[in-house]
This record gives C-alpha cells, sequence and structure tokens, in this order.
C-alpha cells in the first residue's frame, strides 16, 4: 500500500495537468489499481528481433521490467533509448542479477526498428507486436506512463511508471527490488556518498537570452560506484549535459549546465541531481542577475 500511494503522486506530478487534483488522483488511482495483480505473459507469436542475452536466464530473473511502446507517433521519439541504456546499466551495478528488461515494440516495420535500435546502440532483447496481439490481449494505455510494469517472478505485475520519463520512478522500482531481495537473501543496497562543487554557482555575466556555459564538480567519496540516473532543472532555460558511465571510488566527474536566460533581472535556478546516495538526489542553485546585452 505505502508504493501505491507512492507511485500514484508520482504518476499525478508527471501527467495531467490543469485539471482538478481530486479528479486527477482518482483517474490515475484507478488505473493503476486496474494493473496491479494482473499477468503479462509474451505469446509464443511474438517475435524476439534482437537478442543479446539467454531468454530463459532473464524471463525467469527474480524481478523484469516490462515495457509496451505503441506506433502511435514518432517511435523513435517514444522509445527514450538513451534514457534505457543508462537504467540498464545502472541496474546491472546496483542489482545484479536482480533485474532484467523486456522491450515490446507494436511496429509494422521491423527493419525500421532494427535501424533505430541499432543508431542508438541498444543492447537489450526486444519483441516486435507486428500484428497488435498483444495489445490486443492487454488493451495497453496510449500514455506512455502507463506502458511500463515492474514484474515480479510469476510475471504479475507489483508496480507501474515510466522510470525513462521520472527518475522518481526508478528510485521507487529500485527500493521495491532491494527490499524485496534483502528478505531473501539480505541484499544490500549500493550506496555512496557524493560531493558537489560548487552547491551554489554564482554568474556574473548572464545576458537576456544570451547562451552562459557553467561547468560543475559531482565527486565520489564513498566506496561504490556513483551512479547518476537523470539531472533536471526547474526551468527550461537551463540544461544539463552530462555522461551516464559510473564514477568510480575517489574520482569526479564534469557537469555542463547551459543557461539561456529569458527575462531581464535576478536569475535562480535549481537543479537536481538523482543518483545513488543516501538521499537519492543532490540540489544546487545557479544563480545571478540576467542583464542586457549591450
Amino acid at each position: 500500500m505505502k508504493y501505491l500511494k507512492r507511485i500514484l503522486i508520482m504518476l499525478i506530478l508527471v501527467t495531467i495537468i490543469g485539471s482538478c487534483r481530486n479528479q486527477r488522483f482518482s483517474d490515475t488511482e484507478k488505473i493503476v489499481k486496474e494493473w496491479i495483480g494482473r499477468e503479462i505473459i509474451l505469446p509464443s507469436s511474438i517475435q524476439e528481433i534482437s537478442r543479446v542475452q539467454d531468454t530463459c536466464k532473464y524471463i525467469n530473473a527474480p524481478y523484469k521490467i516490462f515495457v509496451y511502446i505503441d506506433s502511435i507517433g514518432c517511435t523513435s521519439c517514444k522509445l527514450q533509448l538513451y534514457k534505457w541504456n543508462t537504467l540498464i546499466k545502472n541496474a546491472s551495478i546496483l542489482m545484479p542479477d536482480s533485474i532484467n528488461f523486456i522491450f515490446c515494440f507494436q511496429s509494422k516495420s521491423e527493419k525500421e526498428l532494427l535501424n533505430i535500435l541499432k543508431r542508438d546502440n541498444f543492447n537489450n532483447s526486444v519483441f516486435i507486436d507486428k500484428e497488435s496481439k498483444l495489445d490486443s490481449i492487454y488493451h495497453f494505455s496510449r500514455d506512455l506512463n502507463y506502458q511500463c510494469f515492474l514484474l515480479n517472478k510469476e510475471n504479475e505485475i507489483v508496480l507501474v511508471g515510466n522510470p525513462a520519463l521520472n527518475p522518481q520512478i526508478w528510485d521507487l522500482y529500485r527500493k521495491f527490488i532491494v527490499k524485496g531481495e534483502k528478505k531473501k537473501e539480505n541484499v544490500q543496497a549500493v550506496r555512496t556518498i557524493a560531493k558537489i562543487e560548487p552547491e551554489i554557482v554564482e554568474v556574473n555575466d548572464l545576458k537576456l537570452k544570451k547562451e552562459s556555459i557553467i561547468e560543475i564538480t559531482i565527486i565520489n567519496m564513498g566506496n561504490a560506484p556513483l551512479l547518476i540516473y537523470d539531472i533536471t532543472t526547474s526551468c527550461g532555460c537551463t540544461i544539463p549535459e552530462w555522461d551516464s558511465h559510473p564514477v568510480p571510488k575517489g574520482e569526479k566527474k564534469y557537469i555542463k549546465i547551459k543557461v539561456t536566460p529569458e527575462v531581464l533581472g535576478y536569475f535562480r535556478k535549481t537543479i537536481n541531481i538523482f543518483c545513488n546516495t543516501e538521499g537519492g538526489m543532490i540540489q544546487l542553485s545557479v544563480k545571478g542577475v540576467v542583464k542586457e546585452d549591450c
């Protein structure tokens, strides 16, 4: 029940905007409760077009993240494969042998899908639902937030939500899995300690609608690899850039922040770094005064 309430709140925060809050909660709760406990089984008619691991091994994993992507709209945009690559890499370090990923894409063009997988260097096993047979059985939502599920070993849905769209969903999935594995094997969560330099970035030469580049440093001061799941900002005028490789013990990573102010005057934006530290997130601020570009 604790996880259900948290997943509802997170899904509401990233989905419907502008409608009644109570109605949003009610609609989301209805969708999530409808899926929890259902079993997802791939029919034998669903073709596996990309295999990089033993099928029996990942089908029988203690936990699985099952992702179904429909064919409506831009397929490449909806796949978010670069984000999934990062999550899969992080899972292999944080939860080795505890979780695997199953992707099923609704597409009539196997060639197009294979080209996208190759372009994005996506090396996970992938199934294709050419004739929408799986969709006709389960009637998946057309909302990306509800096309991703955490399954247990019996292929029953235990959580709903897309961690590629929301790092807090990923953190919830991870905590659920680690808690379940602890009960069986006393597995400890892989945590580390990280420090940001500087925690408050003051920029003296911000110009209206002109890009400024700021560089911050994150240092891994713990004993486990530091994994950055995602970096979010409080405004679209502040864009982070970083690589997804783990940061070894004692080493550092540089994060580039591109700032393009849209309004004159005082400027302050918040940057959230989601990672495998104790709190799950490190926060810093960028501030300054925006002036005309004379």
